[in-house]
């Protein structure tokens, strides 16, 4: 029997404590609620259904109810343990988690995802299969509002406003909440799901058991966690049209177009273009068609 909305069956695994919703409106403003009360790191909220769920830049994200792998996981990698993180490297833990999740579809599904920056998980024909959202606060414990962590510009504007006597306790005092959507059973047109791509159904519980497993192993090996991520960037090597978020700077209409060549330890989107290198912090990729040279 599926829970009813706002009834919590709470589990562990893997060391998270994982608390399961029929429905809600968005996996991440409850995690990220939760994290406003200074909630320890480690919880997961997963959901068959999202009224309100959203992709990047507050689009709308929807899928039919129990069609998808919904969850999100808060975190506090500058209090880790295992390998405190700073703030300004904070892309490492969408990287983190993205890579989890496709492990987590090579054990079950045995489907092997490629990833897409900075946040998108691919079929190996290139059609969307997940998308990763993080939303980041700084001094979460004293109920700092959150921002989106789009890639290395992920709390630049939080840390302008930090006062400069307090940065550093607010360095360190940073919790993320990290959403996936992973369509399993059913894909927007366009993109793909695990069910067609494995050519069988593909259980949800298991994809999040290994997922967090995978993610338990990962969290705080953060120089292993930047290899494996550029190891596993489709977006490297390929020529790419990237729309800027911020809709203004050079090439925001067209796109900055170049070849993908590199990431930066921020997390930035190395483009060489025809006028030189261009570092990108947060935008929308679009990836040239294999073996096309310059088109879509």
């Amino acid at each position: 029997m599926t829970p009813a909305e706002g009834q919590l069956v709470v589990s562990e695994v893997h060391g998270y404590r994982v608390a399961r919703l029929g429905a809600t409106t968005s996996t991440n403003a409850v995690v990220a609620g939760e994290a406003r009360k200074g909630v320890a790191e480690g919880l997961v909220v997963t959901a068959d259904y999202q009224s309100a769920g959203r992709g990047r830049f507050d689009r709308r994200w929807e899928a039919p109810p129990g069609s998808g792998l919904l969850f999100s996981v808060l975190l506090r990698p500058g209090l880790a343990a295992s390998g405190a993180l700073a703030l300004e490297r904070g892309h490492l833990v969408v990287a983190a988690v993205s890579l989890a999740v496709a492990r987590a579809a090579d054990a079950v599904a045995g489907v092997r995802l490629s990833l897409k920056w900075p946040n998108d998980l691919l079929a190996p024909d290139g059609r969307k299969v997940a998308g990763v959202l993080a939303e980041v606060a700084i001094g979460a414990a004293a109920g700092r509002a959150s921002t989106e962590l789009a890639s290395t510009e992920l709390a630049s504007t939080e840390l302008a406003s930090t006062e400069r006597a307090s940065t550093e306790r607010a360095a360190a005092d940073w919790a993320v909440v990290v959403g996936v959507g992973l369509n399993v059973s059913w894909a927007p047109e366009g993109a793909s799901c695990l069910d067609a791509l494995a050519g069988r159904p593909v259980n949800k519980d298991e994809l999040l058991n290994e997922a967090l497993g995978s993610l338990r192993e990962l969290y705080g090996r953060w120089d292993e966690v930047a290899e494996l991520y550029r190891e596993r960037l489709a977006t490297l090597g390929r020529q790419v049209v990237v729309h800027l978020a911020s809709g203004t700077g050079p090439g925001d209409e067209a796109g900055i177009r170049g070849q993908a060549v590199g990431v930066d330890s921020a997390g930035r989107l190395l483009v060489h273009t025809a006028t030189g290198l261009v570092e990108v912090a947060a935008g929308d990729v679009d990836h040239a068609r294999m073996g096309s040279p310059t088109g879509l």
